[in-house]
């Protein structure tokens, strides 16, 4: 869509995403009757829940917005994320005063799609569900504001990610960080640029595709805590084999030309 830019402001308490009654142009204002598009920035403020525990609802299929913030919430709400695909195309920011939950359905995730460089991502130690995106096109790129969370795993298809020190945790046992421009998927994203600085980065496999597929992993001095890892053709800095697997640890060497400080 092309429509121009607007702030849609959660309104009622609990309620489905889908609802118009429940978003307006103003905080705690009438009903906008209509929802947010991905040009459009989403507000949960301090006139959104008029009582405790309240729950926004994400049902099955595809939700867009363009930030999202959940600063100055009252009244410890929910957003359940449900079977829904978030798209995101700017910046997200929770609230360490609500609860992120999910089916823990396999459609369900988190997608950040920015054409443009500049965006931020802070949890507050929230974990998203189920799988989390990077599909940026453009100068698309994401700073890490604390520990970022996700339950299962991370693919980062397109654009620069900051990771600025924060770690990174998979939350389930078999969670995955990959990064890759999407082969052999149709997704045509940015080149994938990978800041890792000082990060820990922790997950059952971490993996990356060659330079031919546009990927480039700027190590720092991170440490990759992995039970199976492929390293392509990239430099490291400290991998280290951690895990309670019973098949044991895996390192894939094939095609790699990758430089170490340490494996362990």
């Amino acid at each position: 869509t092309t429509s121009a830019p607007q702030n849609f402001y959660w309104i009622g308490g609990s309620g489905d995403w889908n609802d118009g009654t429940q978003w307006s142009y103003s905080s705690g204002g009438a009903a906008a009757n209509c929802t947010p598009s991905l040009n459009d920035d989403v507000f949960f403020d301090a006139n959104s829940f008029n009582g405790a525990g309240q729950v926004v609802t994400l049902t099955s299929g595809d939700k867009y917005c363009h930030n999202m913030s959940w600063t100055g919430i009252t009244n410890n709400p929910t957003l359940n994320v449900g079977a829904a695909k978030m798209h995101v195309y700017g910046s997200l920011t929770l609230n360490a005063n609500m609860t992120l939950t999910n089916t823990l359905s396999v459609d369900a995730g988190f997608y950040f799609d920015a054409s443009t460089a500049g965006q931020t991502i802070q949890t507050f130690g929230k974990t998203l569900y189920y799988d989390v995106y990077f599909r940026g096109t453009g100068t698309a790129s994401w700073t890490l504001q604390d520990e970022f969370r996700v339950f299962d795993r991370i693919n980062v298809q397109g654009g620069t990610l900051n990771t600025n020190n924060q770690n990174i945790t998979m939350m389930s046992s078999q969670g995955e960080i990959r990064f890759s421009t999407g082969f052999p998927s149709s997704f045509n994203g940015a080149p994938v640029v990978a800041n890792l600085g000082s990060s820990t980065l922790t997950a059952s496999y971490i993996g990356a595709a060659l330079p031919v597929f546009n990927v480039t992993i700027n190590a720092g001095t991170s440490t990759l805590a992995v039970t199976t890892f492929t390293g392509g053709d990239h430099n490291y800095y400290n991998v280290v084999f951690s895990g309670s697997g019973t098949t044991g640890f895996t390192f894939e060497l094939s095609d790699q030309t990758g430089t170490y400080n340490n494996i362990d």
